[in-house]
């Protein structure tokens, strides 16, 4: 075993600690040498679009700069020198088209102010073209009139632009122009309008993927819907026209505020009503005169407007409410409401509903039959398919039962683990052991404590020893001073010379055992687990354990990173850092060295940034995310090893 001096132990946690050489490079080139910076897709937080096209910039200010496009290989397809903006539009099947404009200075130097605030002018307007994914001009901007085109594209290439009119319509702009939208196919034709656009960014228009309709807004302020061609499908009668996830079915709005069902194939209507959940599982809850019930996807009623209550659950077809007198009431697959009423009813599981009655339980079909009488002191799912159930009787005693023979197992166990991997924990007098499907004891009873398996794996204790073993009752990771059963992403919390890590199924650590302790939340999302250090400290840090298995700064499984500099003898050099901290401080992550002449503000989704070094600029792609542990000491670490 290898022994390190206190000296030896300093230098090297110090070298780690810092690791401000060069010689692993924790970014890799995409493209390098470009003398325009790359430019990131703001829509979907791309460099390189599904084309394999880049967006480039030269110019500092946003008056100032031009925009031009280069392929993955670096070449310069459209030059930064005469289009003032270039967007990419994307169709639901990854087609891409490139909105343009240039600047068209007003005649004679005049200035254009708006009414609301006089004091913001304008002296030039945009004038908007299109591209075709391979940068061959289909609209000309210097030979229309196209002010603005909106981020949506359809599938045959239609878009939604606005134009200036002369007479005709009353709506107006925040300079007193009189505007319109329109449905502009790809070669500038006129398709469908004029529509009425009061807040670009409130969503008055909506793209329906689905079958690409479209709601928009017509000159009464009313919503109408038409499709990609420009045909009109819904008039424009009602106050708001609302989906579903059904194309052919939508919820409209009247003027008095009634909610309808309308199915456009078929011109079927359903209601009025006030209130509604929409569809799930072909049911939708509503409620008419004051009464809720549900209604099919053929707005065939399934069930009375007859009850209150709140939310439904809705599974596998059952409808379970909660009545106004608190109890609970279950439909069944055949839409006959299940008469008794329950406490409460548990969602259905593999076929078969758990009931409570009086601080009983039972089984129910998904008939509403009862499998076991409402009767026991607790029902537990045995099996993963739902066949087999462990039950509770009143001396608090388990055995297992066959919903599908009623087959009760003789053999009791003061508690019954679930079955997986062909084997369930059981328990008879403080020991465990495992047994099959048909009762019989594979593992003997050894153990402290064992876990059902996960991953192939169960965690047992025996004395003071925490490990894991397979189906085998081999011992496979461990010993350890405590752990937790790997969890649904097979990654297990393991504490082993006072600390806390993080175990794959392959016995790996995807997190060392360097943190004070590991909590598991209680109702994991994107994260499961909040790691600490310093426990105790005034300076207590944490972070949270994504699903990946990785160390993230939020609850939504993110790592956030800050753009930082460092003054060098000729100016400043550019890096990140992980963390919203403000100064860079001996200790932190760097996840890129700062070694940059100018960095882009952040990374795309694929983890890519731009960035120029020494004259050039780079595409360039992180490799691997912080290794946020490295924040702890090592010589702490080292010390125990």
């Amino acid at each position: 075993m290898f022994k390190f001096s206190k000296l030896s132990i300093l230098t090297l946690s110090l070298a780690l600690l810092l690791n401000t050489t060069a010689k692993a490079k924790n970014w890799e080139y995409v493209i390098k040498d470009l003398d325009y910076e790359p430019y990131k897709h703001q829509f979907n937080d791309r460099y390189i679009l599904p084309n394999n096209k880049v967006l480039i910039k030269d110019g500092i200010s946003k008056w100032q700069m031009k925009m031009g496009v280069i392929n993955t290989d670096g070449q310069v397809l459209i030059a930064p020198d005469k289009y003032n903006h270039i967007q990419p539009l994307v169709t639901k099947d990854k087609q891409v088209y490139f909105a343009y404009y240039i600047n068209k200075r007003l005649y004679k130097n005049n200035y254009l102010c708006r009414i609301d605030n006089p004091s913001i002018c304008k002296k030039s307007v945009k004038r908007w073209g299109l591209m075709d994914s391979d940068l061959n001009v289909l609209i000309d901007a210097k030979k229309n009139k196209i002010e603005d085109i909106q981020n949506l594209i359809l599938s045959n290439g239609n878009f939604l632009g606005r134009v200036l009119e002369d007479e005709g319509v009353d709506f107006f702009d925040y300079y007193g122009r009189k505007i319109s939208y329109y449905l502009f196919d790809k070669q500038g034709k006129k398709v469908a309008g004029p529509f009425k656009f009061t807040n670009h960014n409130g969503g008055t228009y909506k793209n329906i993927q689905s079958k690409e309709y479209i709601i928009i807004t017509k000159k009464n302020s009313n919503e109408s819907l038409v499709d990609k061609d420009g045909n009109t499908i819904i008039d424009a009668n009602y106050k708001q026209i609302i989906q579903t996830p059904y194309p052919e079915i939508f919820i409209v709005k009247d003027e008095l505020d009634n909610y309808f069902y309308l199915n456009i194939e078929t011109d079927k209507q359903f209601g009025p009503f006030t209130q509604y959940y929409n569809f799930y599982n072909d049911l939708s809850l509503v409620n008419q005169n004051g009464g809720w019930g549900f209604i099919d996807k053929n707005f065939e009623i399934v069930v009375p407007f007859k009850f209150s209550f709140g939310k439904p659950k809705v599974k596998q077809n059952i409808k379970i409410m909660k009545i106004y007198n608190q109890k609970w009431l279950a439909f069944g697959m055949d839409n006959n409401p299940i008469t008794r009423l329950y406490d409460y009813i548990w969602n259905p599981y593999k076929g078969y509903i758990k009931v409570k009655n009086k601080n009983k339980y039972g089984i129910l079909n998904l008939y509403g039959d009862e499998v076991l009488p409402v009767k026991h002191k607790d029902i537990k799912f045995f099996t993963e398919d739902g066949s087999y159930v462990r039950v509770c009787d009143k001396k608090s005693k388990w055995r297992i039962v066959n919903l599908k023979t009623k087959e009760k197992f003789d053999q009791k166990y003061d508690w019954i683990g679930s079955m997986k991997s062909g084997l369930a924990p059981v328990s008879i007098r403080g020991k465990y052991a495992y047994i099959d499907i048909y009762g019989d004891v594979i593992i003997p009873f050894i153990y402290d404590y064992a876990s059902s398996f996960n991953y192939g794996y169960a965690l047992v204790i025996e004395g003071k020893d925490w490990y894991f073993i397979n189906s085998g009752g081999e011992s496979t990771y461990g010993p350890f001073e405590y752990a937790y059963p790997f969890n649904e992403n097979g990654y297990a919390v393991i504490k082993t010379n006072n600390k806390y890590g993080l175990l794959d199924i392959s016995g790996n650590y995807k997190i060392p055992p360097v943190f004070d302790s590991i909590k598991l939340l209680d109702k994991p999302k994107k994260v499961f687990a909040q790691a600490f250090y310093d426990n105790g400290s005034k300076n207590r840090k944490s972070y949270y354990i994504n699903n990946e298995g990785s160390l993230c700064t939020d609850l939504d499984g993110n790592t956030s990173w800050t753009k930082y500099s460092r003054k060098v003898t000729n100016g400043y050099k550019y890096g990140f850092k992980e963390g919203n901290l403000s100064k860079y401080k001996k200790g932190e992550v760097l996840l890129v060295y700062p070694e940059f002449d100018k960095l882009s503000s952040g990374f795309d989704s694929k983890r890519m940034f731009a960035a120029r070094l020494k004259g050039k600029y780079h595409l360039l792609k992180i490799k691997w995310l912080p290794k946020i542990y490295k924040n702890v000491p090592y010589f702490k670490h080292l010390k125990n090893l």
